[in-house]
């Protein structure tokens, strides 16, 4: 090999090192925190925006959902109940245009009581310049409360 074809090898192992070595691109804030304005401001029409068309929810004990009527549907008693909540991220990670979210939130009921609190885990996904959630689930961090059997009583 001569000693320009090794330059040039070396030099293109070198970019392909950079490249792989590249610092994962970061998501900003304000889709997530424009998620929690309009939750906590009982607004089911902009929280439904937050989300793209062919969304899926996957909400604790029910059935999943889909589309912005489903993100309705879903948000609808704890909108309608003025329930706040507050978030937390543990973790995200963007690649392109998509990106996942994984932290923890809290329910509070009107009067400022902490009614849940649990997990969640989003994926959202770039159009343009805005973020959309894509698919959403959250569990609540709470034993079930099983009953025993009438005859194990």
């Amino acid at each position: 090999m001569t000693r320009s074809a090794r330059l040039i090898f070396f030099s293109l192992f070198l970019l392909a090192m950079a490249a792989c070595t590249r610092e994962p691109e970061i998501m900003s804030e304000t889709s997530p925190d424009t998620w929690v304005k309009a939750f906590n401001a009982g607004d089911i029409q902009a929280l439904s925006t937050t989300y793209t068309e062919d969304c899926v929810l996957m909400p604790p004990n029910a059935a999943s959902v889909q589309g912005r009527q489903g993100v309705k549907a879903a948000f609808h008693f704890q909108l309608r109940e003025g329930f706040q909540i507050a978030m937390s991220t543990g973790e995200t990670e963007v690649r392109g245009d998509v990106a996942y979210r994984r932290g923890s939130y809290e329910y509070k009921d009107r009067a400022g009581e902490t009614t849940e609190q649990g997990k969640y885990l989003q994926i959202w996904r770039k159009f343009d310049t805005v973020w959309l959630l894509s698919r959403h689930i959250w569990n609540t961090d709470a034993r079930p409360q099983v009953k025993a059997p009438e005859f194990i009583q």
